[in-house]
C-alpha cells in the first residue's frame, strides 16, 4: 500500500493484526503493531489490542498475552479477556483461565457460560476433586 501511496489506516490494521492471529505470524504481527504508531500515528483502539491479544494467546503465548493487557493504555474489555481466555482453554492453561474468568464476570455477569468453560477446561486438565468448590470460588466476582 505504501509502495503506491496509500496511506493504511486503523481498519486496515485491523485486518492486518486479525490475518497475522489466525496465520499465527507473531513477529509480523507485532511489526504491524509497533508500525501504527510510529509510522502512520493510528491512535490505537481496543480492536487493536484484541488482536494483539488474539494473536499472542494462539500463539501459545499467554503470559506475554496477560502482561499485553496488564500494560494496555486503555481498558480492556469483554473481547480482550475473551481472547487471553480462549487462548488459555486450547493450550490447558488453569490459573490464566481462571483469571480471564475472573475479569469477564465483572464486566459480565450474568453470563452463565464461563461457568460451563471453567468445568469444561477442570475436566481437560482432570481436576475431578474439588472441581465444583473451586467454580464457585473463581466465579465469585471480586
Amino acid at each position: 500500500m505504501s509502495r503506491i501511496g496509500i496511506r493504511p489506516n486503523g481498519v486496515i490494521f485491523v485486518g492486518l493484526l486479525h490475518a497475522c492471529s489466525h496465520m499465527r505470524l507473531v513477529d509480523e504481527g507485532r511489526g504491524f503493531f509497533s508500525s501504527m504508531t510510529r509510522d502512520y500515528e493510528i491512535i490505537l483502539q481496543i480492536e487493536h489490542y484484541g488482536c494483539m491479544v488474539d494473536l499472542l494467546s494462539r500463539s501459545g503465548l499467554l503470559q506475554e498475552a496477560h502482561e499485553f493487557i496488564k500494560n494496555m493504555l486503555i481498558k480492556a474489555n469483554g473481547v480482550v479477556w475473551s481472547a487471553l481466555l480462549g487462548g488459555c482453554k486450547v493450550h490447558k492453561n488453569v490459573e490464566l483461565v481462571e483469571e480471564a474468568i475472573k475479569h469477564l464476570l465483572v464486566l459480565d455477569p450474568l453470563n452463565d457460560d464461563y461457568y460451563v468453560v471453567l468445568s469444561n477446561v477442570y475436566a481437560d486438565v482432570e481436576w475431578w476433586e474439588d472441581a465444583c468448590g473451586k467454580v464457585k470460588n473463581v466465579c465469585r466476582a471480586p
